[in-house]
């Protein structure tokens, strides 16, 4: 359950589906546990994969906004 959080949370789908079926399969402390560790960890994949996959990209076009010559 927690991995496709992790995904679901990483691509940007709806998180609140499967909050609400966290809820409804594992109860209600287990399955916030489960959703507020997914999407810690979902969010901190995709600012990882944000800050180390683009950084080239998003590196030249600071520098070409900044200087266009």
């Amino acid at each position: 359950m927690q991995a496709l959080y992790v995904v679901a949370v990483t691509v940007l789908f709806p998180g609140s589906i499967l909050a609400l079926a966290a809820g409804a399969v594992f109860g209600l402390v287990l399955g916030s546990l489960l959703v507020w560790m997914g999407t810690v960890l979902g969010q901190t994949l995709a600012f990882m994969i944000g800050r180390y996959s683009n950084r080239a990209c998003t590196s030249h076009c600071r520098h070409f906004a900044l200087d266009p010559d």
